[in-house]
């Protein structure tokens, strides 16, 4: 059907270029809170504007009852495949419900003061590509005013930090875990220091067992450990290593025969449900590693 001349008109004030800009210029607002593109009001259109046409992840909310939500390219990846494209033209509070609790009330603070937010590496558990995703991102909630100086909108500047600040975050850990040779004394002090390190990490490292290894590489003994009791499925006070078949357990032996680290990925079937620290919702593989403290003959495991 012929494209309606009017209607043609009052959309060419968004450019025709990116998936987005294609998106809202073809999108039927009548439907939604926002109304038909040809009724929008000036601060709405040149909000849109400049959130479309910027190459930095950008998205707005009209109107303070119902928060229609706009987007740019950018922006895509924030939402992930379950709320793209689905939620353009959709309320802010249905496309952000998991957390709005957090949300909502810093986009209600800038609708009633009037002044913009300013957050910095701030956490937000998602539910993007996997349930209870973290996610850190700096931005700013600022307020889009109307011709009667009131505040319509919100428009929200943004970067994910996450990468950085998890490996920032990994890294301490990996820098903690370094001094625990110099300041251990003995196996089983170097032991206790290890799980405290580990124990500060719960986001990355929810539980860990540390095993101290005989003379004799006969034996394993657990002398520390983290986010799991003693005598649970998975822990084993004592492990006999040179024995063939005990059952579900940790490759103790395999780590100590091949001095490498062995990854576990079928937790669940070797022990049953195991705590998950921050993140109980992900099952997630366990590296079984080994550590030697320099200048002790002392064999850590974990």
């Amino acid at each position: 059907m012929p494209t309606n001349p009017v209607r043609q008109a009052h959309r060419d004030f968004l450019p025709d270029t990116g998936e987005m800009g294609k998106r809202i210029r073809s999108f039927d607002w009548s439907g939604t809170a926002a109304g038909p593109i040809e009724c929008w009001p000036e601060p709405l259109k040149t909000a849109v504007r400049i959130c479309v046409g910027s190459r930095h992840p950008m998205v707005l909310w009209w109107g303070k009852t119902d928060l229609t939500q706009f987007y740019n390219d950018a922006y895509i990846s924030f939402l992930g495949e379950a709320k793209h494209p689905g939620f353009l033209g959709r309320s802010a509070r249905e496309c952000w419900k998991e957390i709005w609790h957090i949300m909502g009330p810093m986009l209600d603070t800038v609708f009633s003061t009037g002044e913009a937010t300013w957050s910095e590496d701030f956490l937000y558990v998602l539910n993007r590509k996997l349930p209870r995703e973290e996610g850190y991102f700096t931005f700013s909630y600022s307020p889009i005013w109307d011709d009667n100086a009131i505040v319509d909108g919100i428009f929200c500047s943004c970067v994910e930090t996450t990468g950085r600040a998890i490996g920032e975050r990994r890294l301490q850990t990996l820098r903690d875990l370094g001094r625990v040779g110099m300041q251990a004394r003995t196996g089983e002090e170097a032991c206790h220091l290890v799980a405290s390190t580990l124990a500060a990490n719960r986001a990355d490292i929810p539980f860990a067992l540390i095993y101290l290894i005989d003379k004799e590489k006969s034996h394993a003994r657990l002398v520390a450990s983290t986010g799991l009791e003693v005598n649970e499925k998975a822990t084993r006070a004592s492990v006999d290593l040179k024995a063939v078949a005990q059952g579900p357990m940790w490759p103790l032996r395999r780590v100590l025969e091949v001095n490498s680290p062995e990854l576990v990925t079928d937790l669940k079937a070797r022990f049953g449900p195991l705590p998950g620290g921050l993140w109980p919702s992900l099952p997630r593989p366990v590296w079984y590693c080994r550590l030697h403290l320099q200048g002790k003959h002392s064999r850590l495991d974990f």
